[in-house]
């Protein structure tokens, strides 16, 4: 029995000090520092807490279910209360520091989600980070998958819940676009609420209060969302930077469709223009104006066009105010919250000519 408690509290002592250690999962700042300390505190106050309970009882550190070190655990609670912020400093420690379990438990239970049933299995913390990536790349597709299923809506709202927290942000543009039907999934998300009232009848004017009061908290679930996806994209963080003062992922790399393709809605690449050249502001016009988009008419802005005074080299689609999305050539489409989230296009400076340059043209339908 002494030495099971020795090996135990060795490997304590060990995670200890491995948790005392800066997470350094983000720019530091005085903020980010705190949280990061917080999340350290409530893991070695976790690991302690079954340590004593081993003191107390070696029966206890007999039980290979990692779910049962977590149950009447303070530490592990106080954890899972921090909530979506911690998510990327425990996917950092996973990945980096230390792949326990009890850590990608933590995860799941704050993301909303129950990965091994309602998505893919897993077995261990290595397989549950490559699992959960997965997971965060297909949840904007899953929204829209179940939205335009043909089930009703109350099992639709049943599949949304299920999709956890990362689909609030998709939800909600349905909602903005005025499919309040979708309105239970995304309260009971919002509200971590284990009961889904799918006969809820809710009202565009509510919808909208709703939104905006909870604005500051779903923006931060967008950006927790962006923070841990950024680990699965093409190139690093920084490259797109270099392009855009306002990213945040969306959907996965993909080289079947283009910018074009996508601001229409529709699937594969599209370029009607020359190889190897640019279209002129006219050529633009006159291509979408005869599939229906005005320069300056119509119910509401549609698709963005940018580049400089003479060509255009990108387009984003319009999706709310001061708020576009676009595909990035073969590399992943993201949400820029900005009508002209772009440096500068220059052809005629080294630096400057791979930008896709500021918002030219607003297309109208």
């Amino acid at each position: 029995m002494k030495k099971i408690l020795t090996a135990f509290f060795t490997l304590i002592f060990a995670l200890t000090i491995c948790f005392s250690g800066q997470a350094t999962v983000m720019p530091k700042t005085e903020d980010n520092s705190d949280l990061e300390d917080k999340i350290n505190n409530c893991i070695i106050e976790m690991y302690h807490i079954i340590q004593e309970k081993g003191e107390q009882d070696i029966r206890y550190l007999m039980s290979s279910n990692p779910y049962h070190y977590i149950e009447d655990n303070a530490g592990y609670e106080k954890l899972v209360k921090i909530g979506p912020k911690a998510l990327p400093v425990l996917q950092y420690l996973i990945e980096n520091k230390s792949p326990e379990y009890i850590l990608a438990i933590a995860i799941e239970e704050i993301s909303g989600v129950n990965l091994k049933e309602d998505y893919k299995g897993w077995d261990s913390a290595e397989t549950f980070v490559s699992t959960f990536k997965s997971y965060l790349e297909e949840v904007p597709n899953k929204v829209n998958e179940i939205v335009y299923s043909n089930e009703n809506d109350a099992e639709k709202n049943k599949k949304l819940k299920k999709l956890g927290i990362f689909a609030i942000p998709y939800i909600k543009e349905y909602l903005k676009d005025g499919e309040t039907q979708y309105f239970s999934a995304f309260e009971s998300l919002l509200q971590e609420d284990d009961v889904v009232e799918v006969n809820k009848k809710t009202d565009q004017a509510v919808v909208n209060s709703i939104l905006k009061e909870n604005d500051n908290k779903i923006n931060e679930i967008e950006k927790v969302s962006n923070a841990m996806a950024t680990a699965s994209l093409v190139m690093d963080p920084s490259y797109y930077s270099k392009y855009s003062w306002t990213w945040h992922y969306y959907a996965p790399a993909d080289s079947t469709y283009n910018c074009l393709g996508y601001a229409l809605g529709r699937s594969g690449w599209i370029w009607p223009w020359k190889p190897n050249s640019l279209p002129t502001h006219a050529q633009v016009i006159s291509y979408l104006r005869e599939r229906g988009y005005d320069p300056s008419d119509g119910i509401s802005p549609q698709i963005v066009a940018c580049g400089n005074s003479s060509e255009i080299t990108h387009f984003a689609k319009y999706i709310g105010t001061s708020e576009t999305r676009a595909k990035w050539g073969r590399l992943e489409v993201f949400t820029h919250y900005s009508t002209d989230p772009y440096y500068e296009y220059n052809p005629n400076d080294s630096v400057k000519k791979d930008n896709y340059g500021y918002a030219q043209i607003f297309f109208w339908k």
